[in-house]
């Protein structure tokens, strides 16, 4: 059974047989990166979606429990999670 990264793989492989100065480990490296993160990601979406959370959510509170009174501004909240003032108050209510 091929992997999920098998057609990455391949095409990589075909790169490297045509073009001598291809950086093949280099790029194959970078891409199982890419593919890897992307599986964690999902993996981990779905045990957020069973909890009833999303991302943004999950890291909010991770930030709220990581302050010494468990509070923070809506202002700093968006610093924190890189979001907009609007969605950060949106979220703390």
């Amino acid at each position: 059974m091929d992997s999920s990264f098998t057609p990455i793989e391949q095409m990589l492989k075909f790169r490297a047989s045509r073009h001598e100065d291809f950086p093949y480990q280099e790029i194959l490296l970078t891409r199982l990166c890419m593919h890897m993160q992307s599986k964690l990601l999902e993996n981990r979406n779905k045990m957020l979606k069973a909890q009833g959370i999303n991302e943004t959510l999950f890291m909010a509170l991770i930030t709220l429990e990581s302050q010494e009174n468990h509070s923070i501004q809506p202002s700093e909240l968006s610093c924190a999670l890189g979001s907009s003032r609007t969605n950060a108050t949106r979220i703390a209510r």
